[in-house]
């Protein structure tokens, strides 16, 4: 993997598939083959003047060119770091339960709403947001929820139900 970042594009194309990577690497291909064949294959072609700035014009572009393959695998690399980040950011299922086990039962209520009003079909959340509102003993916002799971797809969750049910339905002591 190390001798494919020698050749302009090439290393980003292989690990990426990126037509810009893809028309880079062609475009050294081409200019690679035109300087060779100008200048040490048939050089009559070019006039002897021409053909040294023209093989420093392909050694300039060349080191330009593994320099910014390089900056695009590296943009890269820091762009799949930064999704990775976002994404744990934004999954506030962990926000919410590190706020439940610090008993701030509002602010982890919140985190689930937030997180159920981007995805309603989220059972564990559901799940844990009816065990917020046990805590907080709103017992009806917690059935009201609880009606939302039965008419849901649970699959293994289904089993929980009536134990839920049969807690929330119990007298207060």
């Amino acid at each position: 993997m190390k001798l494919l970042k020698l050749w302009p594009g090439l290393e980003y194309l292989v690990r990426h598939g990126s037509f810009r990577a893809w028309l880079a690497a062609m475009f050294y291909a081409i200019f690679a083959m035109a300087v060779l064949c100008g200048t040490v294959i048939w050089e009559n072609v070019l006039p002897a003047r021409s053909q040294f700035p023209l093989q420093l014009l392909f050694g300039a572009t060349w080191i330009l060119g593994i320099c910014v393959s390089h900056r695009f695998e590296k943009a890269f690399q820091e762009a799949q770091i930064q999704h990775k980040k976002n994404a744990v950011a934004e999954d506030t299922l962990p926000l919410a339960q590190t706020e439940f086990l610090r008993q701030n039962f509002y602010e982890s209520e919140r985190l689930l709403r937030e997180r159920l009003a981007r995805f309603p079909e989220d059972v564990p959340a559901r799940f844990f947001l009816i065990s917020v509102l046990k805590r907080q003993k709103r017992k009806n916002e917690a059935l009201e929820q609880l009606a939302i799971l039965e008419n849901m797809q649970l699959g293994i969750w289904r089993q929980d139900l009536p134990n839920e049910k049969r807690q929330l339905l119990m007298p207060d002591d």
